[in-house]
């Protein structure tokens, strides 16, 4: 029960990394795709 605990605790840091990830990447393509698109 312990190893299966701790490996819980870490699958769901790691997700929570992985979802700051895809919401942080996302936002900067956006405001990159729109600057762009301003210039041009």
């Amino acid at each position: 029960m312990k190893p299966i605990f701790k490996i819980q605790k870490q699958s769901k840091k790691n997700f929570m990394a992985v979802l700051r990830k895809m919401l942080k990447t996302p936002t900067k393509q956006n405001t990159r795709k729109r600057t762009n698109t301003r210039k041009s």
